[in-house]
């Protein structure tokens, strides 16, 4: 089986329409004024925030039920290294390619397993 990827940069993490423009460097990213609104959020527990911005871009049409909901959210709000994860997401690249950030380093080609890549509708 053959693997392409064709990873995208994480760029749609607040609400729909709002972008990051690429942030390359951690240090940028520390400042960023979104990512610092989501770490607020996670670190004040803002748990109507956090459900009104996952309602918007990850359950849009199927909600989890009400107490797995709040599991979720207990557990969101444990994350310390928010932009560390943002800018890992956006600098991982094990393809071939450039993926807008980073250039590949074809670590994909030493995969020796069978891949399933599941695709939904809306990802």
């Amino acid at each position: 089986m053959r693997f392409v990827s064709n990873y995208a940069p994480i760029t749609k993490v607040i609400a729909k329409g709002c972008f990051y423009s690429h942030l390359r460097l951690l240090e940028v990213m520390l400042e960023d004024d979104k990512r610092i609104m989501m770490q607020t959020a996670y670190d004040t527990k803002s748990y109507h925030l956090l459900q009104q911005i996952w309602d918007a871009l990850i359950y849009v049409h199927k909600k989890p039920e009400a107490d797995r909901y709040e599991k979720y959210l207990e557990d969101r709000t444990t994350q310390r290294n928010l932009a560390a994860s943002y800018q890992a997401l956006n600098t991982f690249n094990i393809s071939s390619m450039h993926n807008g950030l980073t250039e590949g380093n074809n670590k994909i080609a030493t995969i020796d397993i069978p891949i399933m890549i599941a695709w939904g509708e809306n990802d």
